[in-house]
């Protein structure tokens, strides 16, 4: 499997303006200006008016080779595609995978605009919900996983009010899968509460 790695870079010193972005995704933008004495994205878009500026980030990709050994449910060894022990037709096929990359994906992570693509869930027609036995704080530095405590990337089920942590990925990054394992919890119970939405994106 070939690994791609980005890293966005830019905004203000000492790489302050990717932090920034990230704290003004997760809550609501006045559209006033930063520190920085750039004006603050009002709307959660990339590359459209109130938006993010997709030309105040750079953004370096990093190419892996992910080599998974016999137990498959092991994490796998990220080799760079510069290793010489890599086949030289090998470097060339992730080469050929990371280069396929047509017209329309490009135009999409160039302009994105979160509100023109609000789709109703399927799921969300006859979603079971049992009466609110938790109160969830109005205060973000009070949530927590449920199952470990974790206080980033939290999702809020929207049957049963569980916190849990977002999903944890393949190489072991990312949240704690409390969310997720919640669900197959339930659902071995003959509960299906499938829909979360992460906490700190709706007011």
């Amino acid at each position: 499997r070939l690994v791609k790695v980005a890293k966005a870079c830019g905004g203000g010193e000492g790489g302050s303006g990717a932090a920034g972005a990230s704290a003004t995704a997760g809550g609501a933008a006045s559209g006033a200006a930063g520190e920085d004495g750039k004006k603050k994205p009002a709307r959660m878009g990339i590359g459209v008016d109130g938006g993010f500026d997709t030309e105040a980030f750079e953004t370096l990709e990093t190419l892996r080779l992910a080599v998974f050994g016999p137990d498959l449910s092991a994490l796998p060894d990220l080799v760079p595609l510069d290793c010489p022990e890599l086949p030289a037709v090998v470097v060339a096929i992730c080469e050929a995978i990371a280069a396929h990359q047509g017209t329309d994906a490009r135009a999409n992570a160039e302009a994105w605009d979160a509100e023109q693509e609000k789709r109703p869930s399927k799921y969300a027609k006859d979603l079971k919900q049992l009466p609110p036995t938790r109160r969830v704080s109005p205060n973000p530095k009070d949530w927590r996983c449920e199952k470990s405590g974790d206080t980033q990337n939290l999702w809020l089920n929207l049957s049963d009010g569980f916190i849990g942590g977002g999903r944890r990925f393949y190489d072991g990054s990312g949240g704690s899968n409390g969310a997720l394992d919640h669900y197959l919890e339930e659902k071995a119970k003959g509960n299906i509460f499938p829909l979360v939405v992460k906490l700190g994106t709706i007011t």
